[in-house]
This record gives structure tokens, sequence and C-alpha cells, in this order.
């Protein structure tokens, strides 16, 4: 009588939902996926020997990737980075202003215009007032403000 025994890696569904796909660039299902080693005996798996790990596997394209793709959220990561721009925008061009000890309307009108250009929005009077008064009262240099927001920013930016 011959015997036929081994081994065999299985994989299975554990986990289903939504992630960013880095290879579609949008939004897709994922499976996360278990791989399992198995004994088998005639080619029919038997027992589970030991798990061999997991991945991510987008059901649009099909592609797999670490777990640790799951963190990613551009959207998010984008939105985090316009807002800490925009504060050191603000916070920079106020201290640039202020470095002579004095903020008139004339700088003030350029500095509107400067943010409007480079963050595509206004900026309100209430919203001029604290900052100038935050500017004021802020022990950080402009490099510090900077340094933040650098890695974020293109040769252009």
């Amino acid at each position: 009588m011959i015997l036929i025994w081994g081994t065999r890696g299985r994989r299975k569904a554990i986990e289903t939902g939504e992630f960013y796909c880095p290879e579609c660039g949008k939004r897709e299902s994922f499976s996360l996926m278990e791989v399992r080693l198995w004994f088998t005996f005639f080619f029919i798996p038997i027992f589970p020997i030991k798990k061999l790990g997991r991945y991510i596997e987008c059901q649009a394209c099909k592609s797999t990737f670490n777990e640790r793709v799951l963190a990613m959220d551009p959207e998010r990561a984008q939105a985090e980075f316009e807002a800490a721009f925009s504060v050191a925008a603000k916070r920079v061009m106020f201290k640039m202003a202020l470095a002579d000890g004095e903020v008139d309307q004339s700088e003030i009108d350029q500095i509107t215009q400067a943010f409007s250009n480079i963050a595509k929005r206004e900026i309100d009077a209430g919203d001029i007032a604290a900052e100038l008064e935050a500017a004021r009262s802020d022990t950080s240099s402009v490099a510090d403000y900077l340094r933040a927001v650098a890695p974020g920013l293109n040769d252009t930016g």
C-alpha cells in the first residue's frame, strides 16, 4: 500500500473592508488573507501545522500588500498637511511683518494677498487679529515653522 502525505499552504480571507490601494490609486475593497501550512494525506488537507503569514489583497487589481497599507490614508494626510501648512504660512508671514516691531495696513494687505495665492482661501479680519497676537507671543522661530512643513513641499512649493 502506498501512502501519500505532505504539506501545502492554504490561504483564507479572515477580514474584509475598504482601503486606499496604492496600485489602483483609489479606495477599493480588500481581503485580509491568512496563509497556513497544512498537513495533507492523499492531497487532502487534514490539519494546520503553522501560520505562515498574513497580507492584504486588493479585490479590484488583485495586488498584494503588507498589512501596514491599511494605515495609509492619503486624503487625511493631505488634509493634515494643508492645515499645518496654513498655520505655518500665516505665522511665518506675521512674524516676518513683526520683524521691525510693528505691522501696518500695507503689510496686512500683502499677507492677505500672499495667503490667498498660496492657500487658495481668504483670511478674515478676526483671523488676522488673532494670528497677529499669536505671532507676537510665540517664541518659536520662523525656521521652526518652516521645518515642520518642508518635507511636504516640492521644489516649486
